[in-house]
């Protein structure tokens, strides 16, 4: 399933553009994909989780070759006499260094280790599910923006022939020809389409935000 939606990502991936990242060329969507996975806290956690996972499948290895042990301990110290004897300083060191080795423990590693390396797997695939959670939630807002852009562009189309036909009814009123009415009416028109457009605008900036 993963590199199902690997291949498909490549061949829908079109050029988008970015207002939260610098960059001098239009993003193009693998490129979304691979900015969210890098700085998504949600991967991150998942990323760390997995790798403590292997690591705990090691440590449960390590029950099946020896140990060594190593202890010392040095003292010093000073004995004092009382009356005509002489104080006596001393110093004692001592190490113990121990191999112990468990032969036979009835299947407890081998299940310590066979929970550790299903906790891996488990660990493994919860990381691959939240990455195709992240491309998911990449590629709706890719497609959202796209369809912000395009709301935009008509709305800006509708903006322009609302002002023309806006100068047209002021120039016919001018001339005599329609009634004040028709020019309040095309500016109230104009006006709205404005609105309209500001609004397409800021939701725009949203999308690209989430980006």
């Amino acid at each position: 399933m993963f590199a199902y939606l690997l291949i498909i990502l490549t061949f829908f991936a079109g050029p988008l553009t970015s207002a939260a990242v610098a960059y001098d060329h239009p993003l193009t969507t693998l490129e979304l994909i691979d900015i969210a996975l890098t700085n998504s806290p949600v991967t991150k956690a998942s990323w760390w989780r997995a790798h403590r996972a292997g690591a705990a499948v090691d440590s449960k290895k390590s029950a099946y070759y020896p140990k060594l042990d190593f202890q010392a301990d040095v003292k010093s110290g000073k004995e004092y006499t009382f009356g005509q004897g002489e104080d006596h300083t001393y110093s004692t060191a001592h190490a113990n260094l121990s191999l112990s080795w468990l032969l036979f423990d009835f299947g407890e590693r081998s299940s310590s280790v066979a929970a550790a390396k299903q906790a891996l797997i488990a660990a493994n695939w919860r990381s691959d599910w939240t990455m195709q959670q992240v491309m998911a939630r990449v590629l709706e807002n890719c497609y959202a923006t796209q369809h912000a852009e395009q709301t935009l562009q008509a709305s800006l189309t509708s903006l322009q022939e609302a002002e023309k036909l806006y100068i047209a009814a002021k120039d016919l009123n001018q001339a005599g020809l329609t009634p004040i009415t028709d020019v309040y009416t095309s500016q109230a028109a104009f006006s709205q389409m404005q609105m309209e457009v500001a609004n397409k605008k800021s939701n725009l900036d949203i999308q690209r935000g989430k980006l």
